[in-house]
């Protein structure tokens, strides 16, 4: 193993790279394989696509609406209790509000009800829900729905910046088209919560405050004022110009860099383990050849077993 006139009793540090670099063939073969893998990755790993969204969360102060008046504001209005809307500011205007609502159930199931073009059909007309268009696994309809909430809520995810009260919305999917479609249905579904919660919470309001109607009607009016404020802000969701999409997978400037350095670099620690093993086993010839007969005796008995198991099926 050392080299000649070499009289250390050890595997040094030279020697060790040294058989290493002697198995370059070695080193090859891990680089080839790896780039084989990374070719079958890209083949056979579904390609995705990142669609992402911007509108601004409403801001302006509004009125403290007690928790009672809230709870009677019908299934949506439930959800922004969840949220906390029962408090002295109103919570529903904070951008972190809508970047919650985007991940809450309510939400989510009606985004898997929703229809889209469906991007398998022949037909550009062809639409279905997104919940079979996932074709998600499972007969239990109710077992589908929760691993699509999953799977959604992985898929969506939502960044805020309270300076500018702006609400980012990113949307990944295996199609482009499908990405931006749910991007926009994403943000019509929190423009109806938006709509709806404002409009039942006056709504409670009035109905609480039976004596101040033309303060109720006031606030209603401000309200709507607010709904028609947010969707002249956020036009550009509507349109296919204001989404950008982007591949995320696969990424072939990264992978041509990564896949050699990674092929390589696997393969000098393999080729590495191979020196230091045949070190050991020049220096421990005894041990070797015990390991060698137990390993083959070992693979003998689980092939042995697989046989008896093989004839057993066989015979039943």
């Amino acid at each position: 193993m050392g080299e000649p006139g070499d009289t250390s009793d050890h595997l040094t540090i030279s020697q060790w790279l040294a058989e290493t670099l002697v198995r370059w063939r070695l080193i090859a073969a891990t680089m080839a394989l790896t780039l084989v893998v990374a070719v079958l990755a890209v083949i056979f790993i579904p390609p995705v696509y990142r669609t992402q969204v911007s509108f601004v969360a409403n801001t302006t102060s509004g009125s403290r609406l007690p928790s009672s008046a809230l709870s009677a504001a019908g299934p949506l209005a439930g959800i922004a209790a969840q949220f906390g809307m029962g408090g002295g500011a109103d919570p529903s205007e904070s951008p972190n509000f809508y970047v919650e609502l985007i991940q809450s159930r309510e939400l989510l199931t009606r985004l898997l009800e929703s229809k889209f073009r469906d991007p398998r059909a022949a037909s550009a007309r062809d639409s279905a829900r997104l919940i079979d268009i996932l074709r998600l696994r499972g007969s239990d309809p109710q077992r589908r729905l929760e691993k699509g909430i999953k799977k959604m809520g992985k898929a969506i995810n939502g960044t805020f910046d309270l300076t500018t009260s702006l609400v980012w919305l990113d949307v990944d999917a295996q199609w482009p088209d499908l990405s931006s479609a749910i991007a926009n249905r994403t943000v019509e579904l929190v423009s109806s919560f938006n709509s709806e919660q404002r409009v039942t919470r006056v709504r409670s309001k009035r109905v609480f405050l039976e004596d101040r109607v033309a303060k109720a009607k006031a606030d209603l009016d401000a309200a709507e004022d607010k709904l028609r404020v947010f969707n002249e802000q956020n036009r550009s969701w509507r349109t296919a110009p204001g989404l950008v999409f982007k591949a995320l997978w696969p990424d072939f400037a990264i992978l041509a860099v990564a896949v050699p350095l990674a092929g390589l670099f696997l393969g000098f620690m393999i080729a590495g383990a191979a020196a230091v093993h045949s070190d050991w086993e020049s220096r421990n010839p005894r041990s070797s050849t015990y390991l060698s007969s137990t390993l083959r005796r070992v693979k003998g008995e689980i092939r042995n077993a697989f046989k008896r198991s093989a004839a057993r099926r066989l015979n039943t």
